[in-house]
């Protein structure tokens, strides 16, 4: 009924307003040296790729994401925003919910479609988008091509559906890929072969999300793209190197602030800063 959905309207609007964690306060990792939060912000005003990692459910670290992306816009940046949450194949929903052509519950049914973490943790940074017509972009394959090459490996995908994926994409996993997955993605298992489909799987989903955004960054030449992505795909070796092999961009890592044994696990060269308590 309408008056249901204009109360469920109004309660996701108030949440953007509940009190969470901001940082005014981050380490840069070359040095170790505590700065101001302006202070990172002046520094990746200018570049073409900051990526901002995040544990999909903790609202401080979306917090964190949205606080960077508000610094920026305010300090005169033009920017764009990269989501691990959507498949590129959703692109045309997220332009007409940029451009404010869905309705608020009617785009809220198009994300649970394609994310299974609650829209309160998103909710204020996609409003956000849409009320300040920031452009989102989708970097993630379809869903259904991640799910195949899960279960059954990259080989078992069909000329049709390789050509969902952008040109070029392929998937040799090497020793070192193995060794980083295995770091920071511990709990899937042990199974050699299931985690051989497992690293494919996440590598595929790099490549993809890379090349989206090296795709982006060339036909919009001065926009910053905020990346918002899981941290194992937005540490440097994970998205951003894979952006980097693909050309010479600027390219910022960020996290949020992590619990000791999260961010042990990070090495120093993974991150350019860590947002801190």
């Amino acid at each position: 009924m309408l008056w249901q959905r204009n109360i469920l309207t109004f309660l996701l609007v108030l949440i953007n307003v509940c009190p969470l964690f901001a940082a005014d306060r981050v380490e840069r990792t070359a040095d170790r040296k505590v700065i101001a939060f302006p202070d990172l912000i002046d520094d990746v005003k200018k570049t073409q790729l900051v990526f901002i990692g995040e544990v999909h459910d903790d609202r401080d670290h979306h917090q964190f994401q949205l606080d960077v992306i508000k610094g920026l816009r305010d300090a005169g940046a033009r920017i764009a925003i990269g989501v691990e949450m959507f498949s590129d194949d959703w692109q045309p929903s997220l332009d007409r919910w940029v451009e404010g052509k869905i309705p608020l519950m009617d785009f809220v049914d198009i994300y649970q479609r394609n994310w299974t973490i609650p829209w309160p943790c998103y909710d204020a940074l996609f409003l956000f988008a849409r009320n300040n017509r920031i452009p989102i972009i989708a970097l993630n394959p379809p869903k259904e091509v991640v799910q195949k090459v899960f279960r059954q490996g990259f080989a078992s995908l069909e000329p049709n559906e390789r050509k969902l994926l952008p040109e070029g994409i392929t998937c040799e996993v090497d020793t070192s890929y193995r060794r980083f997955i295995r770091s920071m993605f511990a709990d899937h298992g042990t199974d050699p072969e299931r985690f051989d489909r497992f690293c494919e799987a996440q590598l595929v989903r790099n490549r993809t999300m890379a090349r989206h955004l090296a795709d982006y960054v060339a036909k919009n030449p001065g926009v910053t793209v905020v990346v918002i992505s899981g941290i194992g795909h937005s540490i440097r070796r994970g998205v951003p190197d894979e952006a980097a092999r693909m050309g010479n961009y600027t390219i910022r890592v960020v996290m949020p602030r992590l619990q000791d044994e999260s961010r042990s696990s990070i090495r120093t060269d993974d991150s350019d800063y860590f947002a801190l308590p």
